[in-house]
């Protein structure tokens, strides 16, 4: 049995006025014995004593610090999670429990995992999923219930019953010369929920993007190695995740598929699956208080998005607001208030809005599936699926048979992928809502290596789509991309240059679109450094939109990336990412830019600095409004509900730079200290500079016990 004490004392300042708070946690038991491979008990409790002058509405205040007691003199409240991994070798589980009065619905959760030979069964609150080989009877969803799997030799069953937590949406929004944050049409996103692409490339939370899952936007910055991605506004970003339900009705999933393997003969899976919509919920209104002062335009999040706009009431002091003259919604994302007046500190601001009803399930939903998989020998194998799906209890009744063909094969030194998808309009599957459309593409790849040094290939995608407006007429899409690569290893070992050509096109109706892709680059290491360097050039053709002016168009964006490490010593690293971008459309031309250098000296395990500087601009043309056609049809957003393509470009501009030191005189004391600087102007949450220092240390009080304090002060304005 062991005891762990962690205790923490913090201070911060918030918008130049001082504030001081201290917190103690206890971390409780941890039990390891030879069947009870780990068990934690992890009780916490936060005692703070406050001192601070508020500037601004106070009751918006109180509800939005310290857990909606900002304004106590002094706060306790804390947490209680109990975790046990490889219990009797078998069992995993988690259970977190807040007593906050604005707890973080997240957080609180349940969970209970066992893997014990064959078996496996998840029970609480899950990740559900099935269907992975067949695309049309598949799902992924976040669930409260359970799910059991066996599989021995070449059977593989699996049984899911749950009750669904959240809606499953998909949104498209353009690049606009930065790396965000690009803010998704939804607050209150599940976390771990979504699915981000893009150009129709799956990208990697933490490696590729963060999130921030309450506001709903995603940065295509790597915090972790300072990297930041610059997306071009030729460049489309489709995102799929799933928010919370809230006022809507909650439904029930249950599910069941089989699978297999007959060796040679090939493996055969049949997927069923049921989406049964709850008791609708009624709409609660919500009455919201938001803290002063605003400026002008400023643009202020809701906690929710609301049902109707024209019912939302605003309240400045006694006053009743008029959309449109004292604040509006600029952007698809209702939950994005804009006040059109100036609003003094100490003044009343209220907004009262019914939330918009968020359908965990909308209609009854079935779908059954049939997967076949034939192998080819050891040189690929051919995967055929189909699936039906029906929708019902719903005042337009919808069924139809999705059919997909994917081919891989080995011939040689070359391989080829193809795939065949025939979507029809009245296919429903369990995550299907919002609108009806159908597809019908075609997709094919070839990669030659005919030696060590030199590879290239070819290939090409024809989709044709047509979006239902639910009068009987249909719009139609073409989208096609053909591309082309080859790449060169000098030495056959190491990494090769590589030259690609893309061609992408989109026609409808209404627009049309083209783009001419070209990319040189390569990575490689000489001596003490590690590089990397593209350069690419687009020309793009099609109708863009800026300040509410559509009118067909062309221009060009050439962008330069480049990353060097550098080793100069065991004790010093230096480090070098940057992104450069020029694009020029109407006469005018835009520079963005994202540079982050950085350094490190460590002369040994008892001390170390580190220092960085990053500076971020979206240059004078943010935003074109162009149509890529990326994202359309069944293989581009899943056939989630979708939204228009309105964004609000976030933040444009920004600077920062952070020093850190840590100090340790012996193996049981650590010191540290840091100073940091952060300046950002152009959208939500931003327009702010903010100063701020911390120091702190760590010591160890016997072999299991730690204690850790800590003081931190910011200083905060508005810009």
């Amino acid at each position: 049995m062991h005891w762990k004490l962690r205790s923490l004392v913090s201070a911060f300042v918030l918008a130049t006025v001082p504030a001081a708070s201290a917190q103690w946690t206890v971390f409780g038991k941890r039990f390891e014995e030879s069947v009870i491979k780990r068990i934690e008990i992890i009780g916490s409790r936060r005692l703070a004593y406050h001192t601070r002058s508020v500037s601004g509405d106070r009751e918006s205040y109180d509800a939005a610090e310290y857990g909606g007691r900002g304004l106590s003199s002094f706060t306790d409240f804390g947490q209680i999670r109990i975790t046990g991994t490889n219990v009797l070798d078998a069992i995993n589980f988690d259970l977190n429990i807040q007593d906050s009065r604005f707890a973080d619905p997240q957080a609180n959760r349940a969970s209970v995992d066992v893997d014990k030979g064959p078996w496996k069964v998840n029970l609480g609150d899950i990740r559900g999923s099935m269907g992975q080989r067949n695309p049309f009877a598949r799902f992924q969803k976040t669930l409260s219930g359970g799910q059991v799997a066996y599989k021995a030799k070449r059977l593989e069953v699996r049984g899911l019953y749950s009750e669904v937590r959240g809606e499953a949406r998909t949104v498209s929004v353009q690049g606009n010369n930065t790396s965000g944050p690009y803010y998704l049409q939804s607050s209150q996103i599940v976390r771990g929920s979504e699915q981000i692409k893009v150009d129709g490339v799956l990208l990697s939370f933490g490696e590729d993007y963060t999130m921030d899952y309450d506001l709903g936007s995603v940065t295509f910055v790597n915090r972790m190695t300072n990297q930041a991605r610059i997306i071009p506004p030729t460049s489309t970003i489709v995102a799929t995740y799933e928010v919370f339900g809230f006022n809507g009705t909650r439904g029930r999933l249950e599910g069941a598929e089989i699978g297999y393997d007959f060796g040679r003969a090939g493996r055969i899976g049949v997927t069923g699956m049921r989406q049964v919509q709850g008791v609708a919920s009624r709409n609660s209104t919500y009455d919201e208080q938001i803290l002063t002062p605003i400026a002008a335009n400023e643009i202020r999040p809701l906690r929710f998005e609301p049902l109707d706009i024209l019912t939302v009431q605003v309240y400045i002091g006694s006053k009743k607001q008029v959309l449109g003259i004292g604040y509006d919604f600029p952007t698809a994302n209702k939950s994005l208030i804009r006040f059109l007046v100036d609003v003094p500190a100490n003044t009343f601001v209220q907004v009262i809005y019914t939330p918009r009803p968020v359908d965990t399930v909308q209609g009854d939903r079935s779908v059954v599936g049939l997967d076949y998989t034939l192998p080819l020998g050891h040189r690929g194998s051919i995967l055929y699926s189909q699936a039906v799906g029906r929708l019902t209890n719903t005042t337009s009744p919808s069924s139809g048979t999705a059919r997909g063909v994917n081919v891989n094969y080995q011939f040689g030194k070359a391989r080829f992928v193809g795939s065949f998808v025939d979507v029809p309009t009245t296919f429903v599957g369990i995550e299907t809502a919002g609108f009806a459309r159908n597809e019908r593409t075609t997709d094919a790849q070839v990669t030659v290596k005919p030696d060590a040094k030199t590879e290239y290939g070819f290939g090409a995608r024809n989709s044709a789509v047509s979006n239902y407006t639910g009068t009987g007429t249909a719009r139609p899409t073409r989208f096609t991309s053909v591309d082309a690569f080859y790449q060169f290893t000098p030495n056959g070992k190491g990494s090769p240059w590589r030259l690609s050509q893309q061609r992408t096109t989109a026609k409808s109706l209404d627009s049309d679109s083209t783009i001419d892709q070209t990319t040189f680059g390569t990575s490689g290491t000489s001596g003490r450094s590690q590089w990397r360097f593209d350069l690419s050039n687009q020309f793009a053709n099609g109708f863009t939109t800026v300040d509410n002016d559509r009118q067909k168009s062309s221009f060009d964006i050439q962008t330069l990336s480049y990353n060097l490490g550098y080793s100069a010593s065991k004790a010093w690293t230096l480090n070098m990412n940057s992104s450069l971008s020029r694009i020029h459309a109407r006469g005018e031309t835009g520079i963005g830019r994202d540079v982050v250098l950085g350094a490190s000296f460590r002369p040994s395990e008892k001390f170390g600095i580190t220092a960085q500087f990053a500076d971020s601009d979206a240059g004078r043309i943010a935003t074109l409004g162009f149509d890529s056609g990326y994202g359309l049809g069944y293989g581009g957003n899943g056939f989630s509900s979708g939204a228009d393509s309105t964004f609000l470009t976030g933040a444009s501009n920004a600077r920062t730079a952070a020093l850190s030191v840590t100090y340790s005189p012996n193996d049981s004391t650590t010191f540290s200290s840091s100073v940091n600087y952060y300046r950002s102007e152009g959208g939500v949450s931003s327009n702010t500079e903010s100063v701020g220092f911390g120091f702190g240390a760590n010591m160890k009080l016997g072999r299991y016990t730690d204690f850790d304090a800590f003081f931190d002060a910011n200083r905060i304005r508005v810009i």
